[in-house]
């Protein structure tokens, strides 16, 4: 034989072998609905087991759907229930998610995929005509809202809470003093670089020498010479000008003057191609880097002319005019 439940009604003692049926029969006594909801659940399962869910789901043990009975109307109507974007920020939530993410796909974020990176990176494109016009719309939007968030009291919270968090954790106020930070860092950027185009890393460099060469470059001492010599001779020239996105040391008309120096540009002579700079950056490198920007001159109908530091300051200022009048005429630039 099979036990049944019955539900009785407090007011007319009248029992019901279902919640949905004593929760509808209770309808005709008019109470608030507040009221109905946690009488029912009351009658139901009893206000001590319906008292430790409430206290089992506001402590984050449980989400609305692990509850074992439905109370979710009940938890609305109490102003406990949490929004879908309130469940997900829980311990409990996010625990239950990473592990779940990295059990199927080896990440902690379902984001980190490159599937789903290639995914919104293909729907955000078909809005644009190009992948540049995307980045910039991003870039915008970064802008307008960093705009609308720097040094407002939510912005300077944030601030303070994450350095009081690195703080109590690490010992430090900057998270960059940590030697495994700064490592990780490096070995990032280091990657990154490797990976761009000789072109996208002239680019990415573009606005920094831009900046040096408004505020009028840096010249060494030999070039500070050939400056003089230049302006001696009665010559207008222009020092550190970006042209065709490259610094250059000194222009005059259509002639690109370079001032290099015999370690930093390794001169031929002297060193041999597989010779280190700073143990980092092959003479051969610096040759062909050295030589594109020669071909970009040439390709813009200007003429590059080299001179060697130990040309420089093997000669007094006589030797070094005649020097600059042999090298411009060899370029078909003739003295009146």
């Amino acid at each position: 034989m099979v036990d049944i439940t019955y539900f009785e009604c407090p007011f007319c003692n009248k029992k019901f072998t279902k919640r949905a049926f004593i929760s509808k029969h209770l309808n005709i006594y008019n109470l608030p609905i507040i009221e109905k909801e946690k009488l029912v659940l009351d009658i139901c399962y009893g206000r001590e087991y319906i008292d430790k869910l409430i206290n089992d789901y506001v402590s984050e043990k449980f989400s609305i759907y692990e509850l074992p009975i439905d109370m979710s109307k009940y938890l609305t109507l109490i102003g406990v229930k949490r929004t879908s974007k309130e469940e997900r920020a829980t311990n409990r939530y996010k625990e239950k998610y990473t592990k779940s993410i990295e059990e199927k796909y080896g990440v902690t974020n379902i984001s980190q995929l490159q599937s789903i990176k290639d995914k919104k990176k293909a729907t955000e494109m078909s809005k644009y005509e190009s992948y540049d016009d995307y980045i910039t719309s991003i870039l915008k939007r970064l802008k307008t809202g960093l705009a609308l968030y720097y040094y407002t009291d939510k912005h300077n919270d944030t601030i303070t809470k994450i350095n009081n968090t690195i703080k109590e954790k690490y010992g430090v106020d900057n998270i960059s003093q940590i030697y495994e930070v700064r490592q990780k860092n490096k070995k990032s950027k280091k990657e990154y670089f490797e990976k761009l185009t000789y072109e996208e890393k002239l680019k990415l460099t573009e606005s920094a020498r831009k900046m040096v060469s408004h505020r009028g470059g840096f010249s060494s001492k030999p070039e500070k010479k050939i400056q003089n010599i230049f302006k001696s001779m009665g010559l207008t020239i222009e020092c550190n000008k970006m042209l065709f996105g490259y610094n250059w040391d000194i222009v005059f008309h259509n002639f690109l003057i370079e001032v290099h120096g015999i370690y930093w540009h390794c001169k031929p002579t002297i060193y041999s191609s597989d010779f280190m700079v700073l143990n980092k950056i092959k003479a051969s490198d610096i040759w062909a880097k050295d030589a594109r920007k020669l071909q970009k001159a040439i390709d813009n109908d200007h003429r590059c002319i080299v001179i060697w530091e130990d040309e420089i300051t093997s000669k007094n200022d006589d030797e070094l005019k005649l020097l600059i009048k042999m090298r411009l005429s060899e370029n078909e630039y003739y003295f009146l």
